[in-house]
């Protein structure tokens, strides 16, 4: 029988929890108003483009939201060209990925903590500004292709017309359809209520 570990053996594991936990939850509270925002409802407004249309143009929207931003913290020195460039580039394929989850998935809470776990883990690099210039761009393309290929995957996993995104999976459908006290089925009440 094996030996449980030491104390000393997951003390890095326990600072590890005790630190990423609480910045997650924090991030997470304040990452849910920009997804709501976007993949909540401008996703849901732009539906009739189909998703990867709408999902680029929340996408590109999501980038430009965060150049004051990152241009800010470029302009104080707090954020290094390189890894203003890397971060901002990124933006795209995450917003990709992030509508792709709240498709699959068909609530913006996986999009919500997506979104925070990335900000929490930045926030414990000390310097990430100390990579080389060559390393960051070829950390900079593997995420993106990644996330660019785990969209991809959900987003063909959620089929047509399921999950936010798709006018007839979108909550906001959902309480059209589910307003509806006739003994017609769902799918054509929502399609008569889109009609009318």
């Amino acid at each position: 029988m094996a030996s449980p570990l030491p104390w000393s053996d997951l003390a890095p594991i326990l600072v590890l929890i005790v630190l990423i936990v609480p910045m997650v939850v924090l991030y997470s509270i304040s990452t849910f108003g920009e997804e709501a925002a976007w993949r909540g409802y401008l996703q849901n407004l732009l539906a009739g483009r189909g998703f990867w249309a709408a999902s680029a143009i929340v996408s590109t929207v999501w980038v430009l939201f965060h150049l004051p931003l990152h241009g800010t913290l470029a302009l104080q020195g707090t954020l290094p060209v390189d890894v203003l460039a890397a971060s901002t580039l990124l933006l795209f394929p995450t917003g990709l990925f992030l509508s792709a989850a709240v498709r699959r998935f068909g609530s913006v809470w996986p999009a919500v903590f997506a979104h925070a776990l990335p900000m929490s883990a930045l926030n414990l690099l000390q310097h990430p500004g100390d990579l080389a210039s060559g390393t960051l761009r070829i950390i900079t393309a593997l995420i993106a292709i990644v996330l660019t290929a785990a969209a991809v995957l959900l987003g063909r996993g959620a089929g047509v017309g399921h999950g936010i995104g798709s006018r007839a999976g979108s909550p906001f459908a959902q309480r059209k359809v589910n307003a509806g006290t006739d003994a017609t089925p769902r799918r054509q009440r929502f399609v008569r209520l889109r009609t009318s």
